[in-house]
């Protein structure tokens, strides 16, 4: 048994001795040093007893007298809503609760369903977390016999949210925390043909779930849509092409052209959720946040530089493209005369491979939907809600658009229209029959264009 399997630390890299964020200083009878351990503790730290509570297995009594690891999670949740005036309620007011079953983190919105007055918001780290930081790592946990486990501590957090009494609930989410809260084996999901024998766009008496579209393009996209108003009575809306990026470890890409949409998912991994990045974190007090010209920068909550959050590495990349610290191949040649934390080369290369990732899955869905001129670019979700629009387009992860519109919490919102005037769900549920999914996987363009897009090249050609 690993010591992992004893603590609730939350596991960034889903156990695989990657991230090293499960320290914890422990004695007594342990399995020697993994390479990953080798690799990811310092000398010191190794001399005074840390291991990654992955990596070490227990052979015998022991005693553990620190962990290091902090719940970042629930500082998220704290930044996480989008301030809001809230109401009051009483025992006979009709409530009801749009909630939003995030990877990372649940936020539920309630409201007096007479009014339409938000009443109350809550947000809580999703529990799940101590199974894996990604979708991937908790099919493979679900795969390994505990779905169980997963779906009860996700549904006990859900009822945390829930108003006193209510009368109609929304939930929304991408499609494997779907299955997973539902109890379903999401293993159909993550191997070839990738099939979704459970689409949802249902009622289950007083709650209803939206639709998914995909494996990894689930009822928080559907949500984000009906939000970003791409959709509405039936068809449509959007006159000219628009396109709707949620750019987290999945980044689902949707565009909006000719009466139709198309949507895809470009696995764009951790890198702009400070994952994976020698001096990445999550977006918590300390998390370096903007990077400006002159390389002064802004940190969360004012708090000492610890490192970068996403929208921090963003702006550190085109910072060094700017100052030809970085060249066009992805080497970087030098670094600046300030004190920001340094990144390495190699977290060069996990920014140049999920970058890529989101250009080409744009660039391929765009050409698939015929669309040569983009007039507005929505962004959702919380990194594409915090990020730098200048900064994105230096280094090429956005297509030029004559507008960029940040939606914030994109899915929530939507869930809450839905929520507020159910006799739209009809019409909501008929954005199926106007919907094509876009393999990238298939696409030919789209490895094309990842190899194109791994060079520090906006979309304008400037290097």
């Amino acid at each position: 048994m690993k010591l992992s399997d004893t603590l609730a630390l939350p596991l960034d890299c889903g156990g695989h001795g990657r991230c090293g964020r499960c320290k914890v200083r422990v004695s007594g009878r342990l399995s020697p040093l993994t390479a990953a351990e080798q690799s990811l503790l310092s000398q010191e730290e190794i001399q005074a007893g840390y291991r990654l509570a992955c990596q070490c297995e227990i052979e015998g009594p022991y005693e553990i007298t620190e962990a290091s690891a902090t719940d970042d999670a629930m500082q998220i949740c704290t930044r996480f809503l989008t301030p809001m005036p809230t109401g009051t309620y009483t025992p006979q007011d009709p409530l009801g609760a749009a909630i939003d079953v995030g990877t990372t983190t649940l936020a539920a919105y309630w409201y007096n369903l007479e009014t339409g007055t938000l009443v109350a918001q809550k947000a809580i780290p999703n529990p799940q977390r101590i199974f894996g930081a990604d979708v991937i790592s908790r099919i493979e946990k679900a795969g390994a016999g505990q779905l169980p486990q997963l779906s009860a501590c996700l549904r006990q957090a859900v009822l945390r949210l829930l108003p006193p009494h209510y009368e109609r609930l929304v939930i929304t989410g991408n499609t494997v925390m779907l299955y997973l809260l539902c109890g379903y084996d999401p293993a159909p999901l993550a191997m070839p043909p990738f099939s979704l024998d459970h689409a949802f766009g249902l009622r289950h008496d007083a709650v209803y779930f939206p639709p998914c579209f995909s494996a990894y393009i689930g009822a928080d996209i559907a949500t984000a849509i009906w939000a970003a108003g791409l959709f509405s009575g039936g068809q449509v809306t959007a006159e000219k092409p628009a396109l709707l990026l949620d750019a987290g470890t999945n980044g689902e890409i949707i565009v909006a052209a000719g009466g139709r949409l198309w949507g895809c998912s470009a696995a764009a991994g951790p890198a702009f959720e400070g994952s994976q990045i020698s001096r990445g974190m999550p977006s918590v007090p300390g998390a370096i946040c903007h990077v400006h010209a002159d390389f002064s920068y802004e940190t969360i909550a004012l708090a000492p530089a610890k490192g970068y959050c996403g929208s921090g590495i963003l702006d550190m990349t085109a910072r060094l493209l700017d100052c030809g610290a970085l060249d066009a191949q992805g080497l970087l040649t030098s670094w600046p005369n300030s004190d920001l934390p340094a990144l390495t080369q190699d977290d060069i290369r996990q920014i140049q491979l999920a970058k890529a990732a989101i250009a080409a899955g744009c660039e391929s869905l765009l050409h698939a939907a015929g669309v040569t001129q983009l007039d507005t670019l929505y962004l959702s979700g919380g990194f594409g809600s915090e990020l730098n629009v200048k900064s994105a387009q230096r280094i090429g992860l956005i297509p030029p658009a004559r507008r960029v519109v940040s939606l914030g919490n994109g899915a929530a919102y939507g869930a809450s229209l839905l929520l507020l005037h159910p006799e739209w769900l009809d019409d909501f549920c008929a954005m199926r029959s106007v919907f094509t999914v876009v393999e990238l996987g298939n696409d030919p363009r789209f490895a094309d264009a990842f190899i194109q897009h791994m060079t520090w090249e906006d979309y304008h050609g400037r290097k």
